[in-house]
């Protein structure tokens, strides 16, 4: 199901004309990283405590971007 959604969104993006894609994800989220990698997303950046969950603990975001 992801890979399905995946390429709809990266198919009407290009639809709408715009040149590249960009995402952020939990750098502790391995299954969606990989998921964004088989479709061509490189890893551009990385900030570090990003989010603060409600346990008082922080997760760094993986800054990612795919040129179309």
């Amino acid at each position: 199901m992801g890979s399905y959604l995946m390429q709809l969104a990266i198919d009407q993006t290009r639809a709408n004309g715009f040149e590249q894609l960009e995402l952020g994800v939990y750098s502790d989220n391995a299954r969606a990283i990989h998921l964004y990698e088989k479709f061509g997303f490189e890893r551009y950046g990385i900030q570090p405590r990003a989010f603060k969950l409600k346990d008082g603990t922080y997760r760094d975001e993986i800054i990612m971007v795919k040129m179309l």
